[in-house]
């Protein structure tokens, strides 16, 4: 009122407009997880990744490392550690060599990367695992 007292409240309702949902992380991050898989694990920069998500470095590896509960770095080396596992699991090929195919820099750094993950050295596993003559 013209006194400065309170007469009463106003209340209004309205309806949010319908907005689109977003896609699982899962969904969204599928371009990186594809490229890391045609390029095997090997990367060559983070920014390179979230560009393929079209997301900032910053929130690429924050939405990653939510989803998979690991960095993108180690994801790849995962991904490099398997196909080292499935080549010690299926071929003849000297640790030297499956170390430079999946990427490594050098057959010590592979050593010690495959024994950390498991457990074993590369030619124990081999020798427990490796095919059968």
């Amino acid at each position: 009122d013209s006194e400065g007292n309170l007469i009463g409240t106003m209340c209004g309702f309205y309806v949010r407009p319908e907005r689109e949902a977003t896609p699982p992380a899962n969904t969204r991050l599928q371009p990186a997880l594809d490229w890391m898989n045609s390029h095997d694990g090997v990367l060559t920069s983070l920014a390179e990744l979230a560009a393929t998500t079209k997301m900032s470095v910053t929130h690429f590896r924050r939405l990653f490392s939510a989803t998979f509960k690991e960095t993108p770095a180690r994801y790849a080396m995962r991904l490099r550690l398997n196909r080292a596992r499935e080549s010690l699991e299926s071929t003849s090929a000297t640790v030297a060599d499956i170390a430079n195919d999946t990427g490594f820099c050098d057959q010590s750094h592979f050593i010690h990367a495959f024994k950390r993950v498991y457990k074993l050295s590369p030619s124990e596993y081999r020798s427990r695992h490796g095919r059968r003559k």
